[in-house]
């Protein structure tokens, strides 16, 4: 029993003295003290651009029916929103015929056949004589009484000219207004959006997919993408010199100020002379290991062809983000360049969420 009581003291003894003796002499690395290419690539992975740090424009619904408006209020619409009314259903034009003011409604029932306008005012039990002598108004109330079918409503409208179907379509709901764009072709679709204000097209362009800004993107001239690459943020010009390739990054490295250039290969802890013996892979992968800001300070050094090239091999998220750096005049020139099928595709998208 004895042995065995200073057996455990003993062991106590031991553990306690063996604990001081690593908290004080122990020094295990932490935080900014672990370097090295693991460390680096962990650091690297925690500045990328994902697809929630890329802020899309136009996602206020609000914005689509203002676009959609805008669309109905122009004179050059008329035509073409008559021609999609010509589209719809029976249900639908006689629900668009509702829409009508009453003098219009007089308007269209007197554009009918002497049979068929005899015909509603016996169901509205009015004589023809009695018809002639009442006033708009009234006559428009005499017609409510006749209780129309949706077919003789759908033909009153069918003789409304371009102009006045428009006009009944902009007095409909936004829902009704935005079903009746999936009737339009893919050329009316564009030519929508085409006619849309330098606003309107700025929030069209919000509606565009990554692939499709992307697409969007690849269209600009060389120099209007490299103006975009200036422009962007010191994180989203560090995350692009990571798309740059072993030669590239060497070369923005040797375009930076001395100071600039041992700055950074002190960071790296490399001396001089071996970063000018190790092969371009090995510089490189030297370089990767500079700070945010000295990666984009790098990257400001590309030159033209190398800032186009190096946002080629962007991810759709990071070349949306540059995107978003344009001016508003910019971005209508843009969405201007965009395909038949993407011009379409983006007015649609923006017609759904007017609903």
């Amino acid at each position: 029993m004895f042995k065995s009581k200073a057996l455990l003291v003993s062991l106590s003894i031991v553990a306690v003295v063996a604990i001081g003796y690593f908290a004080i002499f122990d020094k295990s690395p932490e935080g900014d003290e672990v370097s090295g290419a693991i460390g680096t690539a962990e650091k690297y992975r925690s500045e990328q651009i994902g697809q929630t740090d890329v802020v899309l424009e136009g996602q206020d619904p609000a914005q689509d029916q203002a676009i959609i408006e805008e669309w109905l209020s122009d004179e050059a619409t008329f035509e073409e929103a008559g021609e999609l009314l010509g589209r719809a259903s029976a249900q639908e034009r006689a629900s668009f015929f509702e829409r009508a003011t009453p003098s219009e409604r007089v308007s269209l029932f007197e554009r009918a056949s002497a049979e068929e306008r005899s015909s509603i005012l016996a169901r509205a039990n009015v004589q023809s004589a009695a018809y002639e002598r009442a006033a708009v108004q009234e006559r428009a109330s005499m017609l409510g009484r006749a209780s129309l079918t949706v077919q003789e409503r759908a033909s009153m409208f069918e003789r409304a000219s371009m102009q006045e179907r428009a006009k009944m379509l902009a007095r409909s709901s936004m829902q009704e207004k935005a079903s009746l764009f999936e009737r339009a072709s893919l050329q009316e679709r564009a030519n929508m959006l085409d006619r849309a204000s330098m606003q309107g097209k700025v929030a069209l362009l919000g509606r565009a997919s990554l692939q499709e800004r992307a697409n969007i993107l690849e269209r600009a001239s060389i120099q209007e993408r490299s103006s975009l690459v200036e422009r962007a943020s010191v994180q989203e010009k560090a995350s692009l010199f990571e798309r740059a390739n072993a030669q590239e990054r060497v070369s923005m490295f040797g375009r930076l100020a001395a100071q600039e250039r041992a700055s950074i290969l002190a960071r790296a802890n490399v001396e001089q002379a071996a970063f000018e013996r190790a092969s371009l892979q090995e510089r490189a992968e030297m370089l990767g290991r500079a700070s945010l800001q000295e990666r984009a300070n790098m990257l400001g050094r590309a030159e033209m062809q190398e800032r186009v090239d190096i946002l080629g091999r962007a991810s759709l998220q990071e070349r949306a983000s540059i995107l978003g750096r344009a001016s508003m005049q910019e971005k209508a020139s843009f969405l201007g360049r965009a395909s038949l099928q993407e011009r379409a595709s983006i007015f649609e998208r923006a017609a759904k969420r007017a609903q």
